[in-house]
């Protein structure tokens, strides 16, 4: 009943994402074939929240340069023509505005603080982001060491031990009490390895989403 709870969740999870309905998916087969790339390695500077971040910096830095140009206004410059009597007269204005009531200082002020505050914004994201990436990495490196080991040491088909507990229970070599007990084991320890390939399989899906290289990872596959 728990495992049923939990694939309606992950059918819920997945058609959410994916915009599709569908009885049966593709079965994940296999462990994750490529290794991920160092932290080194990743273009930070090409990821969302990054590009975002810095987008935000660079219209605060903009907003100053307005700023500054509404404290200096533009001179207007006028020429009239016209004609009195049999003169032509021509003549020249000039006007240079003198900002008295608001030098828009206090505009500057607010823009600079606001370009200051972007960028503490793209610091702390930036920051966010390497941990982000560090802890990705180093979680995919711990689930896959641990399914390595696995693969090396327990991974004797449990079948196989299945079908030699049955011999030996029906030899009389072995109770039916340790028969039920060693079965159970076995099933125990099947379920051990469906969790660690689970987490190995999670583990690479969070490395793929933080470094978005989800879709290029799905067209790889397709």
């Amino acid at each position: 009943n728990a495992a049923k709870g939990a694939l309606s969740l992950a059918r819920q999870n997945l058609s959410g994402f994916t915009g599709e309905t569908r009885e049966i998916w593709p079965l994940l087969v296999g462990v994750p074939l490529g290794a991920p790339l160092s932290v080194e390695d990743i273009q930070k500077g090409a990821l969302p929240e990054l590009i975002f971040a810095r987008a935000q910096t660079d219209a605060s830095s903009k907003r100053i340069k307005v700023a500054k140009r509404n404290r200096k206004p533009d001179p207007t410059v006028g020429v009239n023509y016209g004609r009195e009597g049999t003169a032509d007269l021509i003549g020249v204005r000039a006007s240079i505005p003198i900002p008295v009531l608001n030098s828009f200082k206090a505009e500057v002020d607010a823009a600079r603080a606001d370009a200051t505050a972007a960028q503490e914004t793209y610091a702390d994201i930036f920051r966010r982001v390497q941990a982000q990436l560090t802890e990705s990495r180093r979680r995919y490196a711990a689930a896959s060491e641990a399914w390595r080991q696995w693969s090396a040491s327990g991974s004797q088909p449990l079948s196989n031990q299945r079908v030699l507990l049955e011999r030996l229970w029906r030899a009389g070599e072995l109770g039916a009490v340790d028969y039920l007990i060693q079965l159970d084991q076995t099933y125990e320890v099947e379920s051990a390895a469906i969790e660690l390939r689970g987490r190995l399989w999670n583990a690479w899906f969070d490395w793929l989403n933080t470094t978005n290289e989800v879709n290029e990872w799905v067209e790889s596959i397709r």
